[in-house]
């Protein structure tokens, strides 16, 4: 998989570009990424776009916790465990 094939599933599984700020590179822009998890606690999984690598914060939200773990993927890894994860 591609970086451009990575955008485009990030764009059709509501992830959505973080705010950048001005000074930013135009490079840049398609590399940080988030997903609202919780709207009502403002709680967001956080992905990162380095080279061919995905890192990401992950928001486990249980009754009463929530847990953050970070996972670094290749793309296709990614699409996989998130796909396993939004059909639980």
């Amino acid at each position: 998989m591609e970086k451009k094939d990575l955008i485009n599933y990030l764009e059709n599984n509501c992830w959505r570009r973080r705010w950048r700020s001005w000074s930013d590179s135009e490079e840049s822009k398609d590399d940080e990424w988030e997903y609202e998890r919780s709207y009502a606690d403002f709680t967001y999984d956080t992905l990162y776009i380095d080279g061919t690598r995905v890192n990401l914060c992950y928001n486990d939200i249980g009754w009463g916790y929530t847990n953050y773990e970070s996972y670094d993927f290749t793309f296709d890894e990614f699409v996989s465990w998130w796909d396993g994860r939004m059909n639980w």
